[in-house]
């Protein structure tokens, strides 16, 4: 699916609940390593123009930047910020076949090189070598962003990479391995650097999970972390239920997009 800068994605209350940043087309595909049925997005959240999205979920107050290439994502939280070219997921090539060329795994017409190896024999062959991709090489694993997430440009997430709720990963990190909650880690491969906090603010913002009841939940918070913590538990036990935003579904099969509004789907694009 193509989205386009005057697309507008109204919800409950009017609003557009997608807002899309810059001029650029964005891609939304089904295509990856993993297969998504649909794309659940709940409101509001902003996308930048020129990114390829190939993702599960995406929880609401949260965007991406221009020119992210996200895949095989299974879920960004809510509250996320991520700059400008971020990549997740990137693919990845046969390292036990004859060679790590791409060609030897892909028989398609879209090819850019699609006119000189369109044949049966071709076809054959490569219809054999993804067998044994499939069977004998690693199986991807989906990368999943918690909530509250902080994503510097330039940052690269390798497949089957869990960032936790709080983290902040530095400008140009490439990311490797599981990011533990409300750490602080940048380089190549990325490391630790430090917490946001002691570890006991940290067990109990994990606990409270503040971002479950949307942002009025932080309003008037006091700056210190220590006592923003002890008034944030004091809101939470007084609210009765957690925070609903409408959603915005896009569904691959059919090629349609939705608002979706307690449990009531409205179509807006048939693309």
């Amino acid at each position: 699916m193509i989205i386009t800068k005057g697309m507008t994605f109204p919800v409950n209350s009017g609003k557009n609940g997608l807002i899309i940043r810059g001029t650029d087309d964005i891609i939304v595909d089904a295509v990856g390593d993993i297969k998504f049925e649909t794309l659940r997005v709940e409101t509001p959240v902003r996308w930048g123009s020129g990114s390829s999205v190939h993702l599960g979920e995406m929880g609401g107050f949260s965007y991406f930047c221009n020119n992210s290439y996200i895949r095989n994502v299974e879920k960004i939280g809510r509250f996320v910020s991520i700059s400008s070219d971020f990549i997740a997921g990137l693919p990845q090539h046969s390292l036990e076949l004859i060679t790590s060329s791409s060609y030897i795994l892909s028989y398609s017409k879209k090819n850019w090189y699609a006119p000189f190896v369109q044949n049966d024999c071709y076809k054959d062959w490569i219809e054999a070598n993804i067998a044994y991709y499939r069977k004998n090489e690693r199986k991807k694993k989906g990368i999943i962003i918690g909530n509250d997430v902080w994503i510097g440009q330039g940052v690269t997430i390798s497949d089957g990479v869990t960032i936790g709720d709080g983290a902040v990963i530095g400008t140009g990190a490439i990311v490797t391995k599981n990011v533990a909650p409300y750490s602080v880690v940048a380089g190549v491969p990325a490391r630790e650097i430090r917490k946001r906090f002691s570890d006991d603010i940290i067990e109990q913002l994990l606990e409270l999970r503040w971002w479950e009841y949307g942002p009025d939940i932080l309003l008037g918070l006091n700056q210190d972390i220590n006592i923003a913590v002890k008034e944030l538990r004091k809101k939470i036990f007084a609210v009765k239920e957690n925070w609903h935003p409408d959603i915005i579904e896009f569904s691959h099969e059919n090629q349609e997009i939705y608002r979706v509004i307690e449990n009531k789907k409205e179509l807006l694009y048939k693309l």
